[in-house]
């Protein structure tokens, strides 16, 4: 068995027996060069010796303390920002004001069905006095437009005998496809997003960000009124289109029916105008 390396305050050897197959014990572990140690600290306020988690400070029981270090503070005036764990990656939040700040990564793993369109809409957004928690840079407004799917309940249906209540069932059938295809439907909200473009933080306030998340699209308010505005024109054209009939004449010889178009709101193209 192999003796720990490591060095005591009066400069000696430890000499103890060492630990996690390395040249080191548990109180000196933090002294081995290849192995990240924790830098939080026990509740007893004793340093922990437990490995930090790939590419962090912390090991996996004191991630939380990692908001101790950055002091992060809320853009609202609220005060600092509270870590808070999840499976795979933290995030920031308010306790107060219930606000959440979310990092580019952190966009990407909580909203990443929307982290691209967010981001686009970023580059255009307006400058606001709120300032960024990360960076302290002034942050963008984008305004967005987002819809959520409204839920629909169905309800049993009895049992039925007969060929009445064959055709009662039908009726109940088809009222239930209506019903469920206007659940269906989507409700359109809109809200102003915070996001910072120098270090690419977004901030949402209060419930924002479970909303967004759990909505059907998301788009910037500017551009969808400028994409109702083209499929409104495209829509006119068709109108359009579709107003300008043609002759209802039908020939004799070939029952082919005749090109042209009508003539001053009849049904028939001046060639064909009833006598």
């Amino acid at each position: 068995m192999t003796k720990c390396k490591g060095s005591n305050e009066n400069g000696s050897v430890c000499g103890r027996p060492s630990m996690y197959k390395s040249d080191y014990c548990k109180r000196h572990r933090a002294q081995d060069p290849s192995v990240s140690i924790c830098i939080g600290k026990m509740g007893d306020g004793r340093p922990c010796f437990r490995e930090a988690m790939t590419g962090a400070l912390f090991c996996r029981g004191h991630r939380t303390q990692l908001g101790d270090i950055e002091k992060l503070q809320c853009p609202r005036g609220c005060g600092q920002l509270t870590y808070r764990l999840e499976y795979k990656n933290g995030y920031y939040a308010c306790q107060k004001c219930k606000g959440t700040m979310l990092d580019a990564k952190s966009v990407e793993d909580k909203l990443s069905k929307h982290a691209e369109t967010l981001k686009d809409l970023l580059e255009n957004g307006e400058q606001c006095s709120l300032k960024c928690p990360r960076c302290e840079a002034l942050m963008l407004e984008i305004r967005v437009v987002y819809e959520i799917p409204q839920g629909g309940g169905g309800g049993g249906l009895g049992g039925l005998g007969g060929g009445g209540g064959a055709i009662l069932l039908g009726a109940i059938i088809i009222v239930a496809i209506a019903a469920a295809a206007e659940s269906s439907k989507s409700k359109e909200n809109r809200v102003v997003i915070d996001g910072c473009r120098d270090c690419g933080t977004f901030w949402f306030d209060a419930s924002e960000m479970s909303t967004v998340k759990q909505s059907t699209s998301v788009e910037g308010e500017d551009e969808k009124i400028a994409r109702l505005k083209a499929e409104s024109g495209e829509k006119n054209i068709a109108i359009g289109r579709a107003a300008i009939a043609n002759c209802l004449h039908i020939d004799d010889l070939t029952d082919k029916k005749c090109r042209r178009v009508t003539f001053r709101g009849t049904q028939y193209c001046y060639m064909h105008q009833p006598e």
